[in-house]
């Protein structure tokens, strides 16, 4: 046996603490984003939305200009 361990060379620069953190937190807000603008099954997203108000009227034909 020998005192080697597999992994980096003693000389490799070894990857900060920061690092690990800052790629959970993305990950964590990227599914919460996901979470929080994703349709809901208790919704009803198919059903027709109220006009708005102020809405225009059906516009009339043309009245015939001789």
């Amino acid at each position: 046996m020998s005192d080697e361990r597999p992994g980096l060379d003693p000389d490799e620069p070894h990857t900060p603490g920061w690092f690990t953190f800052l790629g959970v937190g993305l990950f964590l807000l990227a599914g919460i984003f996901f979470l929080a603008t994703s349709d809901q099954e208790g919704e009803d997203s198919a059903a027709p939305q109220p006009a708005a108000e102020g809405s225009a009227a059906p516009a009339e034909p043309p009245a015939d200009a001789h």
